[in-house]
């Protein structure tokens, strides 16, 4: 109780206040928006469950100097078009691939120099048919990797 008053005191002060109310207001519009993301994310992929499109990925690994990404068509679908953006040094590289990956077979795209790719923060979009699906790359399945 003391804190909550102590809180409202300063949000009162001219000062202080408009700043704090501020700080205040952006902490909590961050956490929303990190909610809306994940929830974004799982309606995304329980969609693609329910549509029999599922298109798992592992880590990348950079071979040769190129990114290189493993895939996986765990769904009952076969996936039409892949899609994946990655953010580069001079800004976004997309890479699409409309070879269609047949349902439980394996693939790999090779895609930017390992060099020029500033985050991991990789987004991967696929289709079977018209159904398209978006997610971002942050969660690989360590089962789904490259073989040499």
């Amino acid at each position: 109780m003391k804190r909550l008053s102590m809180l409202k005191k300063a949000l009162k002060n001219k000062k202080y206040g408009l700043p704090i109310a501020f700080l205040l207001f952006l902490f909590i519009m961050g956490i929303f928006y990190y909610i809306q993301q994940q929830l974004f994310i799982a309606q995304t992929l329980n969609a693609a469950q329910k549509e029999s499109c599922v298109l798992e990925y592992g880590k990348w690994e950079c071979i040769d100097g190129k990114i290189a990404i493993p895939f996986y068509n765990s769904g009952g679908k076969d996936v039409t078009f892949t899609s994946v953006t990655i953010p580069v040094k001079n800004g976004e590289n997309i890479y699409n691939v409309e070879e269609p990956l047949k349902s439980g077979e394996t693939g790999a795209l090779t895609t930017a120099n390992c060099d020029e790719v500033v985050s991991e923060n990789f987004t991967l979009k696929w289709c079977c048919n018209e159904n398209c699906f978006t997610t971002p790359m942050n969660k690989p399945n360590s089962d789904i990797f490259l073989k040499r």
